[in-house]
């Protein structure tokens, strides 16, 4: 109940936040980058954190504070475990490391609260398909999933950003992100 609660009011101060938008370049190009944290494990393996890189267009919409666009997102953390192999009657322990990746293109929208001001707080969402796979000699899956990334962040001095954004797709593939990014456009218009 605490966290729900804590959710909302965190909306709630958000929003109350926000300002008349500035009105800014229509087109924006943003580079990101940083580190990730797995939410579960593959199969019982101890999986560590990784990478995440993406690049985001995005087309800001005329005097509204919206924005829509396209992200392509590349993840990976690694895992370990171990497994066993049996020889007779005697069992053999043997460990494995793994790389679960996931490749992802989505659709984008996102809300700007302080849109063309140099301190930008923003919300947004992402849709689309990923593929997934697990690379190992032993464990070898690939699968093609849904994938949802909501995020949240803020925008700096119109060129920065700081984003935290959770990828929901398959089932022992989602993570929790932290990126900075360089934007390219969007700037106010003068």
């Amino acid at each position: 109940m605490r966290t729900k609660l804590l959710i909302i009011g965190l909306f709630v101060a958000l929003f109350a936040g926000a300002a008349e938008p500035k009105e800014v370049s229509r087109f924006e190009v943003e580079l990101k980058g940083g580190p990730n944290i797995p939410l579960s494990g593959y199969h019982g393996s101890d999986s560590k954190a990784g990478a995440v890189l993406g690049i985001d267009l995005r087309y800001n919409l005329k005097n509204k504070p919206f924005d829509v666009g396209a992200s392509f997102l590349a993840n990976w953390t690694k895992g370990e475990g171990e497994t066993a192999v049996i020889y007779g009657e005697v069992i053999y322990p043997l460990p494995y490391y793994c790389t679960h990746r996931t490749i992802a293109g989505l659709l984008t929208a996102g809300y700007n609260l302080r849109r063309g001001y140099k301190v930008n707080p923003y919300a947004g969402v992402g849709i689309g398909l990923a593929s997934t796979s697990v690379g190992d000699e032993d464990l070898l899956h690939n699968a093609t999933k849904a994938i949802f990334v909501p995020k949240i962040g803020v925008e700096l001095l119109y060129n920065f950003r700081l984003e935290v954004s959770t990828v929901v797709t398959r089932k022992h593939f989602n993570s929790l992100n932290f990126t900075i990014g360089l934007v390219f456009g969007g700037r106010p218009k003068k």
